[in-house]
């Protein structure tokens, strides 16, 4: 109904105009939509990461061997042993 209403008042050029600022809408709306899925997914990446690193060094912590540490935190070796550097400097 609106369409309508639009094409009968609205020049051909005006019409034009606000299709593009539809579009435009819709385009902002799916590419912020896109943003905030993938900074979502990044956060949720980042807090995983931040939990193994956190399970790593109470692992390490309570003595267990940096074999075990990196087999069940997923975290690469040279992490873990750069964790275990930085605890027993501590």
């Amino acid at each position: 109904m609106i369409g309508l209403l639009a094409e009968k008042f609205l020049s051909d050029k005006e019409l034009e105009k606000i299709k593009g600022m539809i579009s435009m809408g819709k385009f902002y709306k799916m590419i912020k939509d896109e943003g905030i899925e993938q900074g979502i997914e990044q956060g949720i990446e980042q807090g995983v990461e931040r939990r193994n690193v956190d399970i790593a060094s109470e692992m390490l912590k309570d003595g267990m061997d940096v074999k075990v540490v990196i087999k069940y935190s997923k975290l690469p070796a040279a992490q873990v042993m750069a964790l275990k550097d930085e605890l027993d400097a501590a």
